[in-house]
């Protein structure tokens, strides 16, 4: 984890801190410095920020091949993105199944069973990876 790494080689505040901590003022001069070294230390955990975005940004754009099994059981296979949207979904097996037009009915993750319930959701912040079972159900 980010936080068991060494301090980088900049931060020798700490140990100039304790040397000026017998002069006057140490106490404030100190919790300065500890307030710079911690400011140093957040600088540091940005990259990793931007690289959880560029994970992100890649795990949108990865191929998804869904199975989608419609309320009357037929399966259907259908290739996404992980940047679409739920709705899209909706919109293959609506497509598909006409009747589905202005009916209640659920698109559903099959394991682990989540309903689907924000249509503007993108498939992979929804939870769907490739080869996962999405059930289409109609509400009764």
């Amino acid at each position: 984890p980010a936080g068991n790494a060494a301090p980088p080689a900049g931060n020798a505040a700490p140990a100039d801190a304790e040397d000026s901590a017998a002069g006057p003022g140490g106490a404030e001069s100190n919790a300065v410095e500890q307030e710079k070294v911690d400011e140093e230390a957040n600088v540091v955990e940005e990259p990793a920020a931007e690289g959880a975005a560029e994970d992100d940004e890649e795990a949108l754009q990865q191929d998804l091949e869904l199975m989608l099994r419609l309320p009357d059981g037929e399966r259907l296979r259908h290739k996404a993105r992980g940047g679409d949207t739920v709705a899209s979904v909706r919109e293959v097996a609506e497509a598909r199944r006409p009747a589905l037009r202005g009916a209640a009915y659920a698109v559903v993750l099959a394991h682990p069973r989540r309903v689907l319930q924000d249509h503007g959701a993108r498939l992979y912040h929804a939870g769907v990876r490739s080869h996962c079972m999405l059930l289409v159900e109609v509400a009764q």
